[in-house]
């Protein structure tokens, strides 16, 4: 019911507002933090499977109730409503606003583990989507992914070290597959995404004219999406580059400037509207 929904989203939201930079304790101005972070992870996690369970019962409950035999004619004539039959969607309890608490919870640690555990949840929450109908049909708010189920998992693979090949190689794999994602989902991608990636191509390629090549690459992308903005470039002129020159050039040739200046309104006009919130520009 609605009810036990509420009740499961607040208490993940209180878990969730008690370490230090998630939405909700900025949100709620939480004073009382948590230091360990995987604790109140922990408890997020088990509540998701929770709820997660109670609709996975209340669906394995439904087709049963709906193969049951029914009579059809007359004494004697009955037979069970073929299974292609049955009306199919997600299964209820589990709402998005539940996975984007817990995504944007493991985004703010730097455990490796939770690179993995973020890309399953994206395709939890991309997998629910579907069930509903998807691009076309879907109309479903608890199951529509939203900005931050996407950049929420960008924003983990940034913030962990790289601490070896196999690592590296994982990171650049479901960044990249996270970012083409969104290229057909129901959000687009905004700053953040692109401010992330760049984040992500500087700590897991090695100081090249190919990594800069491929953050130059980034910022005309988000040109043309017009979500290049300050705060984009900001985090690419702190990029510690192959070539000061090349910089400098990709700078006069995007803004008109030598150093770093305000980025023109037409490349940055949809920045904000793309945000999942206006005012906050973490996703």
């Amino acid at each position: 019911s609605d009810s036990v929904v509420q009740k499961f989203e607040w208490l993940i939201r209180g878990h969730s507002s008690c370490v230090p930079n998630t939405l909700q304790q900025k949100t709620f101005q939480c004073d009382v933090t948590d230091s360990n972070a995987s604790h109140r992870i922990s408890a997020i996690e088990g509540l998701v499977r929770r709820i997660e369970e109670e609709g996975t019962l209340y669906m394995k409950l439904r087709q049963r109730v709906l193969s049951q035999p029914e009579v059809v004619g007359g004494a004697g004539d009955s037979r069970a409503a073929p299974e292609s039959s049955f009306p199919m969607f997600a299964s209820p309890g589990p709402t998005v606003a539940m996975y984007d608490t817990l995504l944007d919870t493991l985004a703010q640690t730097a455990e490796v583990e939770n690179m993995s555990k973020a890309a399953e949840i994206l395709e939890t929450v991309i997998g629910r989507f579907d069930e509903d109908g998807g691009l076309q049909k879907n109309s479903n708010p608890y199951t529509v992914p939203t900005a931050i189920s996407y950049n929420a998992v960008l924003k983990t693979i940034s913030n962990i070290p790289n601490s070896s090949e196999e690592v590296r190689d994982d990171a650049l794999t479901q960044a990249f597959v996270a970012f083409n994602l969104l290229g057909d989902a129901p959000v687009d991608r905004n700053s953040a995404t692109y401010s992330y990636m760049s984040c992500i191509i500087e700590k897991f390629i090695p100081k090249s004219q190919a990594r800069d090549n491929m953050l130059f690459g980034l910022w005309n992308l988000a040109k043309v999406d017009q979500v290049a903005d300050d705060v984009m470039l900001e985090t690419i002129a702190n990029i510690d580059h192959y070539s000061l020159e090349n910089f400098d050039s990709f700078l006069r040739d995007s803004i008109g400037a030598e150093s770093k200046a305000s980025v023109p309104f037409h490349w940055r006009k949809l920045a904000k509207s793309l945000r999942h919130s206006r005012d906050d520009e973490t996703y």
